[in-house]
């Protein structure tokens, strides 16, 4: 049964009387209304979080890293905690593996996209990624296709792995996550949407090729 509350006594809202209370303030409504569109081979990239099962171990957070310009996974981890080092091998995956190593400013300009996870919104991650001149781009709260690319890659992932084998240890799932990396990269996006493999889509290094 409801009830309403007690009225306050006369005249004492007509002057001003009553208790200061906190008024709601306007929030404008914030939409993601526009396509991402790469104009340039990974101009920016985004990183995620999703979870992989063993028989043994059980859940397994899992952290992936996806090139917005040439679609590739450009690092992947899986651990037993989904703590803020392990968010951070990706990145290191993204800028080691195409440079051949990790110095200041290789990556000046790029962008990583990525929602409010605490592991992100770490200190940590957050220098670990300023050192090489990459970017943080927060992605609104209410709207994931904000980081759609890394979406659209866990969603291939467990449909081509995660959802068709059982693994019994980390050690095999991680095994497997090796595998299906370059073979995501080289055949799915090369052969499925006719985009450049992952050496083609990294100028850098193929000029660092040219001259050694």
């Amino acid at each position: 049964m409801r009830t309403s509350l007690p009225r306050p006594p006369h005249g004492v809202r007509e002057h001003p009387l009553l208790a200061p209370q906190r008024q709601p303030q306007p929030v404008a409504l914030k939409r993601h209304e526009e396509k991402m569109l790469a104009r340039c081979p990974d101009p920016g990239c985004g990183i995620g979080a999703t979870a992989g099962f063993t028989v043994r171990d059980g859940p397994m957070p899992l952290f992936a890293m996806i090139g917005h310009g040439s679609a590739c996974c450009r690092g992947i981890r899986v651990a037993r905690l989904g703590r803020r080092c392990e968010a951070l091998e990706p990145v290191r995956q993204a800028v080691r593996e195409p440079f051949g190593g990790i110095s200041e400013g290789l990556a000046l300009g790029g962008k990583l996209h990525h929602d409010h996870g605490s592991q992100f919104l770490s200190d940590d991650l957050q220098h670990e990624i300023r050192f090489p001149g990459m970017e943080s781009s927060l992605v609104f709260v209410p709207k994931p296709e904000g980081n759609g690319w890394i979406e659209h890659f866990f969603r291939t992932l467990k449909k081509h792995l995660l959802r068709v084998r059982y693994f019994d240890t980390l050690e095999e799932l991680a095994g497997a996550l090796e595998e299906f990396r370059p073979r995501c990269n080289e055949q799915s996006l090369i052969e499925g949407l006719g985009l450049p493999s992952p050496r083609q889509a990294h100028p850098p290094l193929l000029a660092l090729e040219a001259a050694a």
